[in-house]
């Protein structure tokens, strides 16, 4: 699991994301931001709705939320294949 801010100094967090499922597809991505739903849309081109992202600021339980989230999905899909 690969936690990132979307905004890196010098990169961006879709980036590395990319550079690492590139590299191995299993790896599943929550992405943190202090952006706006509607500026993280029109600037990263993102669904503000999308679960893999978490605004800050957040809960801790709501961090582990999502972090169980993602890996049940990732466990219930290589469950099936």
């Amino acid at each position: 699991l690969l936690i990132t801010a979307i905004s890196l100094p010098e990169h961006n967090g879709y980036e590395l994301a990319q550079q690492l499922t590139a590299a191995d597809p299993r790896i599943r991505v929550l992405f943190v931001s202090g952006v706006t739903g509607a500026l993280l849309s029109k600037f990263y081109g993102r669904d503000p709705d999308n679960q893999a992202t978490l605004f800050r600021p957040f809960e801790p339980n709501e961090l582990l939320q999502r972090v169980k989230m993602l890996i049940s999905t990732a466990l219930g899909n290589s469950a099936g294949a």
